[in-house]
């Protein structure tokens, strides 16, 4: 049973390795960062205002 079980792993291994090897290069979107990327301007958030007069 091992034995069977042990061949068909190696038959899907050779099978996806070969399926895989034939793909075309698409690429990477992380080989072109040239682009900058984008940044946007916040405004400081105002302070908050204390609720009651006693402190915590």
């Amino acid at each position: 049973m091992t034995a069977l079980l042990a061949t068909l792993f190696f038959i899907i291994s050779l099978v996806l390795g070969n399926i895989n090897s034939n793909k075309t290069n698409k690429g990477s979107e992380w080989e072109n960062l040239s682009a900058p990327a984008k940044t946007e301007q916040t405004q400081p958030a105002a302070p908050a205002k204390p609720t009651s007069d006693i402190p915590n």
